[in-house]
């Protein structure tokens, strides 16, 4: 397969390089999602990644406007959507584009060749790359599995299954069927995060990790190698001190104090919406999948 790059830094490893496009459209973040497709031609370009400024040719621009930020399993990709908006380029990177409104990069990494291509882009970026951003689904690994809610059950609503333990965080043994493979799935990206994150870290390129502080993804295999090899700094911030409306605690681990100021937590001089699911008349509607996405300071919070 021909992977093609677009690029202004001149990739030339086994690549067919095409600039004619490069800048040609701004940095909008209300511009409709593009798919980038890895079945095909897989490209990262001027559209991916952000023109700050498309009528600036590239020799005059800043170093600043030359850095690039990556958001690995970007969903909402509302982080890339903030640093473009300050001034930089940023790629989000997932394996669809059906939560995103912006531009975003379709990579598989539960397939071997989508994460080499992600690896090679990072290799021949490095001299640009200031952060890679990390944060796996923990959809399988979620504490929120472990909460019973025996009203709902009585009700007849089935409620999601605990799939992981601090015993087996990589995987009850007796999962069969779906289970087994989903959590088969999410093993491999934990195991592409660790992939990711050490070819950072040997490239003194910033990475960070995030999930919620009570994911069992933490105690896997993957990230127990990870930091038994590199500890990196550990920051923990609740949501509700950043407009969240839920006592969420984030872990955001990175390899250098970049995120050290993150460590802010509650201060109590609020009150907390509750985690139970919702019943509505189409099913069970779960707060965690509200606190997924990071806020921004455009989004309403909750007085």
């Amino acid at each position: 397969m021909q992977q093609t790059i677009h690029s202004e830094t001149g990739w030339t490893n086994s690549t067919t390089l095409d600039a004619e496009n490069a800048g040609k459209i701004c940095n909008d973040a209300t511009a409709p999602a593009e798919v980038i497709s890895a079945d095909g031609q897989q490209q990262i370009d001027e559209y991916n990644i952000g023109e700050v400024n498309s009528s600036v040719d590239s020799s005059t621009k800043t170093e600043f406007e030359n850095l690039i930020c990556i958001e690995i399993f970007s969903g909402s990709g509302k982080l890339t959507a903030s640093i473009r908006k300050v001034g930089m380029r940023a790629v989000a990177v997932d394996r669809s584009s059906n939560r995103t409104s912006g531009p975003v990069t379709i990579l598989d990494l539960t397939v071997e060749d989508d994460i080499v291509f992600l690896e090679n882009f990072i290799e021949s970026e490095k001299s640009n790359i200031m952060l890679v951003h990390l944060a796996p689904p923990c959809g399988t690994s979620s504490a929120a599995r472990n909460k019973r809610h025996p009203d709902l059950e009585l009700a007849g609503y089935t409620l999601p299954r605990p799939l992981h333990s601090q015993q087996y965080p990589m995987g009850l043994p007796e999962l069969r069927g779906l289970d087994a493979a989903k959590v088969k799935s999410a093993n491999t990206l934990y195991w592409a995060t660790y992939r990711i994150a050490k070819l950072c870290i040997r490239l003194n390129i910033t990475v960070s990790i995030e999930n919620p502080q009570n994911s069992l993804f933490w105690l896997t295999d993957p990230m127990s190698k990870l930091f038994s090899e590199h500890l990196g700094f550990h920051n923990v911030f609740q949501a509700c001190m950043m407009g969240g409306d839920r006592d969420k605690r984030t872990l955001w681990r990175c390899s250098d104090q970049t995120f050290d100021s993150f460590n802010i937590l509650c201060d109590g001089m609020h009150s907390h919406k509750a985690w139970k699911p919702v019943a509505t008349t189409t099913g069970l509607r779960f707060p965690t999948a509200q606190e997924a996405e990071y806020l921004t300071m455009d989004d309403p919070m909750t007085p």
